[in-house]
């Protein structure tokens, strides 16, 4: 620091006499050891960015960038760093920093380059301290630099903004995940609240919400929307990282369906302002409360900007889809979406929600019932409410699929046979919660008992007002009722106890491998991927000696004996062998653990149905490797060795022969005393040996749980059937039938060939081919059901 007051007190001219000033007097500080020793942290600060922020205000280029280096320093000196900041946030460090840089808008590309990496450096350096207040702050730096720069500083303030959110959303789903477990918290007092860990963060994220929501509409009503697309991509940003129990929340409802929809509506088009505006044909005259108002043009804003808005709808559709009150909002903005626009400036919206339609989970979100709130009125005011969302997606997909614009025809069938291909998953009683089985049971029970559930009308929003949503608007007045959504997150390997003073080494050895990996390249992965093979190949060959063992305890030593006679061949093969340039590093405590977690990754997969369907995995590669080396030991196990196995292990079943011979193993018993497989069943988080010996009673449940479910989703495939199955049969026919306008003639002759192999013949034959796996799926569908 001194060497930078030096240099800025020697180059400033008497035309910066404050500078010099400054600098003088801040260097003063600094070598009086005396003064320097009972200077409070915040005030040394002061001192010293006092000319660094004189020299960027300056517009002297070389001035700027010893500023720049200044601040840097301040991160590194323990002399401006502080264990308890005071009471004040103006006097805190990322605040005072913030303070300092706040001409960055009008600094040379080079300089503000570095001041967007050097905020993102602080808010990972000084997180403890970073609450909305101080985001807000070093956001409202980024737009207003986005708003002044070039394309090339906006794409480098896009991502330091995004990976600002990021690490603070990651803050809340830690706490989430954790829980609050009664420990003193002694960071509560930077907390926006003073509450415990998680409901302050919960409070800072809406804080930052509401922030990014004003912006937008200030935005809107100003003539240049420059700052748009930066904004949208932070609120996208906060949706896909929040945790899910956050939809309970009603401050957090609130801000969605009283001002962050209505303006993402007003966005994509508002017939107020548009003059190209007309009546939609009455294609769907049973669909009361549905605004009928359609536009003639393309959405107003970019593409880029549209599609950012969709991804955020999709993202509000897997976080609130389970709160009944926010499905009239979403409605509303999937209206927008999919219905006021033009059919042929559609194609962007209809990937979206083709993402969306793609599982299980996504679709209950869409149209599954949800849960009444305690007190209220038994039965649905509306029998239609739940199916109502879906439906308008069914009616924008059969109006798409007349479109003249070829894409967006063939995405409409795409999106329905995804459709069904995901309630054929459904029917197997995929993604069932037992939340979820009693909400269906029970709506539709009441549905069939009124005697509504015949496949007329469906309402977007009953009595419930559902016209277009326009900002500052009264049309916004939507009843808002909390929610209790569904929160099924999948099980993960226990964390160990003995974690203490393992942590710190444990992540010094992690990255210290990544070094490595970024060091030799692919050959030391292929290495590493050939010893994890060899590795499962080893394991596989054990699995007949422990089945025959008579208790879990002589299973586990046999594991541990494994793994301790694994490194040791592993070490002296590497030994004989010097000429290999690279040595497989791996301890017995790491090679234990893998081979537990693989083996507990086997028998989820055997019993999730996943070797005899060919799905994707239950437990994604990620998960795996973060519940391996996030086990709290100290383990030296490299991403892409265990990458390697989850690879194998995913491809073959270890467990078969065990799972064939005796489902009341040893070794089976281990692997559920684990985490019970996730079952929330009475009794099966006990360990093995405490459950009643060898009964049954067990697999009876579990057949019977799994029959409960199967009988729920073929009652959900069956209402969106029924409901949606005129708009199914219109899309997947359209290109069989020559209904269609989109250039696809002669669709049987293409498929046949008759036509020479270009590229829109091509397109058209697959898309034919599309529409036939479809109907071939409806059809497997109605034989189901």
């Amino acid at each position: 620091m001194e060497e930078v007051l030096s240099l800025l007190f020697k180059e400033s001219s008497s035309k910066h006499a404050t500078i010099k000033h400054s600098s003088k007097e801040a260097l003063d500080l600094l070598e009086n050891k005396g003064l320097l020793e009972v200077t409070p942290a915040h005030v040394l600060r002061e001192k010293c960015l006092e000319p660094l922020q004189l020299a960027l205000e300056s517009k002297n280029k070389k001035l700027a960038s010893e500023a720049v280096r200044g601040i840097q320093a301040i991160f590194s000196d323990d002399r401006f760093q502080s264990n308890i900041e005071c009471e004040d946030e103006e006097r805190w460090m990322p605040t005072q920093i913030v303070n300092t840089v706040m001409c960055t808008p009008s600094l040379p590309e080079e300089i503000q380059m570095e001041i967007m990496k050097l905020l993102l450096n602080m808010t990972f350096s000084t997180s403890w301290c970073m609450n909305a207040k101080v985001i807000t702050k070093i956001t409202q730096v980024y737009i207003d630099t986005y708003m002044t720069s070039t394309h090339n500083v906006r794409g480098t303030v896009k991502a330091a903004l995004t990976q600002l959110l990021t690490s603070f959303a990651d803050k809340l789903q830690s706490a989430d995940t954790k829980g609050d477990v009664g420990e003193c918290d002694v960071l509560a007092d930077f907390n926006a609240r003073g509450n415990t860990q998680q409901e302050g963060l919960t409070s800072d994220t809406i804080t930052l919400l509401k922030f990014f929501t004003t912006k937008l509409e200030e935005a809107l009503s100003s003539q240049t929307k420059i700052s748009v697309p930066l904004l949208l991509e932070g609120v996208l940003t906060i949706i896909t990282n929040s945790p899910l129990d956050i939809n309970s929340n009603e401050l957090f409802q609130e801000t969605l369906w009283k001002s962050l929809c209505p303006t993402l509506i007003s966005l994509l088009g508002s017939p107020k302002s548009e003059k190209t505006v007309c009546s939609q044909k009455a294609a769907h005259k049973e669909e009361i409360g549905r605004g009928s108002g359609c536009s003639l043009s393309a959405p107003t804003v970019q593409s880029n900007t549209a599609k950012t808005i969709y991804s955020i709808a999709t993202s509000l559709v897997e976080l609130m889809g389970t709160v009944g009150s926010m499905r009239p909002v979403l409605e509303s903005l999937f209206h927008r979406m999919l219905l006021y626009s033009p059919p042929q400036h559609r194609l962007d919206a209809l990937k979206a929600v083709k993402e969306l339609l793609r599982t299980p989970s996504n679709l209950y979100n869409l149209a599954a019932p949800v849960g009444e709130k305690e007190g209220s009125e038994r039965g649905p005011k509306n029998p239609n409410a739940d199916i109502s969302l879906l439906k308008l997606i069914v009616d924008s997909l059969e109006e798409s699929c007349h479109c003249n614009e070829s894409p967006v025809c063939i995405t409409s069938v795409e999106c329905v046979e995804q459709m069904l291909a995901t309630l054929e998953q459904i029917c197997k009683g995929e993604g069932i919660t037992p939340g979820l089985h009693r909400n269906m049971t029970r709506f539709y029970r009441t549905v069939s008992e009124s005697g509504l559930s015949r496949p007329g009308s469906v309402s977007s929003s009953g009595q419930e007002m559902h016209e277009e949503i326009e900002p500052n608007s009264q049309d916004t007045d939507v009843s808002h009722q909390s929610s209790e959504g569904v929160n099924n997150k999948s099980p993960q390997l226990p964390d160990s106890t003995a974690k203490g003073d393992y942590s710190h080494n444990q992540h010094r050895i992690r990255e210290e491998i990544k070094k490595q990996y970024s060091r030799l390249g692919s050959k030391m992965e292929e290495q590493e991927s050939q010893n994890a093979r060899e590795f499962v190949r080893s394991l596989e060959e054990l699995i007949s000696q422990l089945e025959q063992m008579m208790d879990i305890t002589e299973v586990d030593e046999a594991l541990q004996k494994f793994a301790a006679d694994f490194c040791t061949a592993l070490y002296n093969k590497q030994s004989q062998n010097e000429s290999e340039s690279h040595m497989a590093i791996l301890n017995a405590d790491g090679v234990y653990v893998a081979s537990v977690s693989a083996l507990h990754l086997c028998l989820q997969l055997s019993t999730s149905g996943h070797y005899s369907r060919k799905d994707n995995p239950c437990v994604t590669e990620r998960e795996f490797v973060d519940s391996v080396l996030g086990s709290g030991l100290l383990l030296f196990l490299s991403p892409a060795w265990l990458t390697e196995v989850y690879h194998q292990v995913t491809k073959k079943n270890l467990l078969q022969a065990v799972s064939k011979v005796n489902s009341l193993s040893p070794l089976v018993d281990l692997l559920k005393d684990i985490d019970g497989l996730g079952s929330h069943e009475k009794g099966s988080q006990f360990l093995s040996s405490c459950c009643p010996a060898n009964t049954g009673e067990g697999e009876e449940s579990d057949v019977f749980e799994k029959d409960k479910f199967v009988t729920s989703g073929k009652m959900f495939a069956r209402r969106v059937l029924s409901k949606c199955w005129d708009g199914i049969l219109d899309v997947l026919s359209v290109l069989l039938n020559g209904k269609s306008s989109c250039g696809i003639s002669s669709s049987l002759g293409l498929l046949l060939g008759t036509e020479g192999a270009k590229e829109e013949s091509l397109r058209a034959q697959e898309a034919i081919c599309t529409s036939l796996n479809g109907l071939q799926k409806a059809a497997r569908l109605c034989c189901t059901l």
